[in-house]
């Protein structure tokens, strides 16, 4: 019998033989919808006999449930990775445990936007959308306070826009915004600008020139570079890798 388009349908062989298998009174017709729109599944086949020949194939419209479960599936999925909200510098700030992983793993949907100043942390965070000076100075701002040294370096790289990373003293790694969605979010380095710079050049298969450490204000919005290797300089001269201060250098960028 057939109840409506959206349900099965039941085959009588062996009940009303000269009709079809459909009862004369009831004039049904008998094509199943799954031959317009889904497979046929044969889920019981029983013998001819009349006692266990009433249901002897059974038609539902796989496709649809399969559709729906799919649609309701991948729906699913999209809520779990898109973020309810965006996060705050406050919630930054008072994360527990807050390690340098686990900060990049706040930025894994942010998208690339490349800025000529640097944007305040609070609209970074609000639009979602940035470039490496951004990523690398909230980097700077939040995990000291923390319980980790960190360093801005700024590497100028042949035919390419420099690339800022911020490099962490305790676990000899440093930040890149290039980096924020991938399982290896932070790249194992030694603390020294050239190898730094020669580690960030290789990942963006380019060439660096020079390399230099600065530290940067949210407060006066300026750059001050601290120290400075280029890499046809003779390496026994780099500066020692330390954490520098504003007033170790008066060479500012704007």
């Amino acid at each position: 019998m057939r109840f409506s388009d959206n349900w099965p349908v039941i085959s009588l062989k062996a009940e009303y033989p000269l009709t079809g298998g459909v009862p004369p009174s009831a004039q049904l017709q008998t094509k199943p919808y799954c031959q317009k729109r889904s497979r046929l599944v044969k889920l019981l086949s029983l013998s001819d006999s009349p006692t266990t020949s009433r249901i002897s194939t059974f038609s539902w419209p796989v496709r649809d449930i399969w559709d729906g479960l799919w649609f309701s599936l991948i729906l699913g999925l999209l809520t779990l990775a898109s973020p309810l909200s965006a996060v705050s510098l406050g919630e930054l700030q008072h994360t527990k445990n807050l390690t340098p992983k686990k900060f990049a793993g706040f930025f894994e949907l942010f998208d690339f936007e490349l800025h000529k100043e640097i944007q305040p942390a609070h609209k970074f965070l609000m639009r979602q959308r940035g470039d490496c000076d951004d990523y690398a100075v909230l980097a700077d701002h939040i995990l000291p306070a923390h319980g980790y040294e960190t360093r801005l370096v700024h590497v100028r790289l042949a035919g390419q826009i420099a690339h800022a990373v911020c490099f962490i003293t305790e676990d000899g790694v440093y930040l890149d915004f290039n980096n924020r969605n991938v399982f290896f979010s932070v790249a194992r380095s030694s603390p020294d600008l050239r190898t730094i710079a020669e580690k960030v050049a290789r990942s963006l298969n380019a060439n660096w020139t020079s390399a230099s450490e600065f530290v940067f204000s949210y407060e006066t919005e300026h750059k001050v570079v601290t120290a400075t290797v280029a890499r046809t300089a003779d390496p026994s001269l780099d500066p020692a890798p330390r954490k520098a201060s504003a007033a170790d250098s008066g060479f500012q960028v704007d």
